[in-house]
């Protein structure tokens, strides 16, 4: 049902109670009711701009004790309006149509409901918010600036395809994570972000995807998640124990078809992980002094860059990558001529060196540039 005429106060301020599970559109600019408007029984709003919800001053209630309420928009747009969220919950439906859409949500949200994010646009969170219950991403993306953007507690439910956009770089957590599927965790480049929270599984296996071109930290040895990692979009993912990476069982995925991916370790550290380059090439980085030990098979069409400052990467497995071994800080040690790949050309930089702590036939073939070129 579409709602065009101007919607104004009575002798009282006025709310607008949406109800009975339909949808409603408003579609007047003019709108002035000050009362705030109310979306329960599991009933959607749509509007297309924050005039259409009436003063600037109303709030806006999605859900109560027992039902939900969705706020709908197709339309980018920005709203200062606090938001209460019943016990019901309350759902953002942002969708991409015609073109790229993002809700901006600056008010405080509170209730003891949780908010669901639906729809294949963009939600951006930028309030000190107050709400109890979780926040769900069922489709599209969620961006926030800080942790407090979502609430006092609750877990954050990352579902499958969807995003989550760190807008400012900092350090995250108090919130536990889930992840269902292959949804993706967004540092933008030049951005550094250190995320704390537990993620885990969430309704299926889950893999955290790290894209954008930024740096993200994890920093939670109770990370449980079983669907692997994958680094694409030349992102750097920062870790100082394989426990941060989630099950042991959880392969590391580092570049995509034309992008690569890095694996810094910020501490000693040994995994047993498998690990797959892709055709954008992987790094494997170390700071100072320390030493990063892969024991896992190392597979796929890309090639290994070893940037090791002035400590070691140790390759142990029977590898299989098919592109080329590059150093270009430090020290890359080896027992076996395998642990190189499939084919490929060793190519040690200026200062780096190759430890060999086994010996044998070495095959591939190697360039050196520079000096201290240890072996």
């Amino acid at each position: 049902m579409t709602e065009g005429s101007q919607i104004t106060d009575g002798a009282t301020p006025g709310t607008v109670e949406v109800t009975g599970g339909g949808k409603l559109q408003l579609t007047n600019l003019n709108n002035s009711y000050s009362g705030g408007t109310t979306v329960t029984g599991n009933s959607t709003l749509l509007v297309e701009t924050d005039s259409h919800m009436g003063a600037a001053g109303g709030g806006l209630t999605l859900g109560d004790a027992t039902s939900g309420g969705t706020l709908e928009t197709p339309h980018s747009f920005t709203s200062a309006r606090n938001v209460t969220l019943g016990a019901g919950g309350g759902t953002f439906q942002v969708d991409n149509s015609p073109s790229t859409t993002t809700l901006t949500l600056q008010g405080v949200i509170s209730g003891d409901g949780g908010l669901s994010k639906s729809g294949d646009g963009t939600l951006v969170l930028s309030g000190d918010n107050g709400y109890a219950g979780n926040t769900t991403v069922s489709a599209g993306t969620l961006s926030i600036s800080d942790s407090t953007n979502l609430g006092i507690g609750g877990t954050l439910a990352l579902e499958n395809g969807t995003t989550l956009d760190y807008g400012a770089e900092g350090d995250y957590g108090g919130h536990a994570i889930t992840v269902a599927g292959d949804p993706s965790f967004h540092v933008g480049s030049g951005l550094f972000v250190s995320e704390a929270g537990q993620i885990s599984d969430g309704t299926s296996a889950g893999t955290v995807e790290v894209a954008g071109g930024g740096a993200l930290l994890l920093d939670n040895t109770a990370n449980s998640y079983s669907g692997g990692t994958v680094v694409t979009g030349n992102s750097r993912l920062f870790v100082t124990d394989d426990r941060e990476l989630g099950n042991a069982t959880g392969g590391l995925t580092l570049g995509d078809a034309t992008s690569g991916g890095t694996l810094f370790a910020r501490a000693s550290i040994t995994s047993d992980r498998g690990i797959t380059l892709e055709a954008g090439g992987g790094t494997i980085g170390i700071f100072r002094n320390d030493t990063a030990t892969l024991q896992g098979k190392i597979t796929g069409s890309g090639g290994l860059t070893v940037d090791a400052a002035t400590g070691m990467v140790i390759l142990t497995g029977n590898n299989d990558y098919t592109g080329n071994t590059i150093v270009t800080s430090g020290t890359l040690s080896i027992s076996a001529d395998d642990n190189l790949g499939n084919g490929g050309t060793l190519e040690l930089g200026n200062g780096t060196g190759v430890d060999f702590t086994a010996g044998g036939t070495y095959t591939h073939p190697v360039t050196v540039a520079g000096i201290r070129h240890s072996m």
